[in-house]
């Protein structure tokens, strides 16, 4: 029989939404709570949790084992429907705003089993389970619900006002139903698509994104998202941007696969290597020829079953001019070694005006 603790609580109601604001000793959250981290299998996403920051959880261990160490903000825990809230006395319990009652939460030993999940408060959690303290009662807000989309969006509207990597915030967004800011809402087409390059094995993509779930990627997720939304915004992609018509994203597949495919294949030397040894994969390179997508669409048609041919067609004559990974860059007077191109406004300008009028005078 599972062994249940009994937690005294009182359930609040936010916009249709229930939550439980409790006190839980700090050393026994991770008996009742797991933290789940970013991975993948091929398609999907699982998790997410950034990996614990060392540093950060012995700096909090270590307040937490001086004398007057407090922790008052809440740890945000997400519970599946094991858990169960009994309100004490009867159907009249309500007082103001709050039901008092009980949270019922089954003791599962296997970590991936429990019936609990950090949203958040990880570091803190990790602290005082390795304090030496022998308790350390602390603030708990838990909601209950099966939905993963869910516990994932309550981890981005928490943690996108904090210093957190945004490749992980973007990296989350798709599937995502809540309503978001303008800034991450934005941002959803263009990291759907990412997601599309990244994982399909047929992308030229394939494996390179840079993400927390893809470490050993060597593109920047950030450089392909702004490539991205430069063609979703103003560029040939704007007329698919409904990514909520399949037929839609299966364009979108095919102009993007056939496209940078072709200049995968016209500068191998240059996609093959990292950004620090070419300014192709650098966010630099991959905005200019993103931009430079438009220009050559406008010379073939992406339905033909061959446009990944006549693309090559188009491109090969800048292949000797462009200067990717050796030489330098002739910008109408200015001469810029290969490896003096920055990622910053200014630059992409310059390359970007390049490429797009070597490429109209070929």
């Amino acid at each position: 029989m599972v062994r249940k603790v009994k937690i005294p609580a009182i359930k609040y109601i936010q916009n249709g939404k229930k939550l439980y604001s409790m006190v839980v000793d700090g050393k026994e959250i991770s008996k009742i709570a797991s933290v789940t981290r970013v991975s993948r299998d091929q398609y999907e996403l699982f998790g997410y949790q950034r990996p614990e920051i060392v540093n950060h959880i012995s700096e909090i261990r270590e307040y937490l084992e001086s004398p007057t160490a407090m922790l008052p903000n809440s740890i945000v825990i997400a519970f599946d429907n094991r858990v169960t809230f009994k309100p004490r006395g009867g159907s009249r319990a309500k007082r103001g705003h709050v039901v008092p009652g009980t949270l019922e939460i089954p003791v599962i030993e296997e970590r991936g089993m429990r019936c609990g999940w950090i949203v958040d408060g990880q570091q803190r959690t990790a602290a005082l389970r390795e304090a030496d303290l022998k308790t350390f009662p602390v603030s708990v807000i838990g909601f209950i619900t099966n939905k993963t989309n869910e516990q994932k969006e309550q981890f981005i509207l928490v943690n996108s006002t904090k210093p957190l990597n945004k490749d992980l915030i973007y990296e989350l967004l798709p599937g995502v139903d809540t309503k978001l800011n303008n800034t991450l809402t934005k941002k959803i087409g263009p990291a759907t698509i990412a997601d599309m390059l990244n994982n399909e094995s047929d992308s030229p993509f394939y494996g390179k994104i840079k993400r927390p779930t893809n470490p050993n990627g060597v593109i920047s997720f950030n450089s392909v998202l702004k490539m991205l939304e430069n063609s979703l915004t103003n560029g040939l992609l704007f007329e698919f941007a409904d990514l909520s018509k399949e037929k839609n994203l299966r364009t979108i597949k095919k102009i993007l696969f056939s496209y940078w495919g072709a200049v995968a294949e016209v500068f191998p030397d240059a996609w093959s290597k990292i950004p620090r040894l070419s300014r192709l994969t650098h966010g630099t390179g991959l905005v200019a020829m993103g931009f430079l997508m438009d220009a050559v669409y406008s010379n073939i048609s992406f339905k033909d079953r061959d446009a990944k041919a006549q693309i090559i067609n188009e491109l090969e004559p800048l292949n000797p001019l462009c200067h990717w990974t050796k030489g330098s860059w002739d910008f109408g007077g200015e001469i810029r070694e290969w490896n003096s191109i920055q990622n910053i406004q200014r630059d992409m300008g310059l390359l970007t005006n390049y490429i797009i009028h070597t490429y109209n005078s070929n």
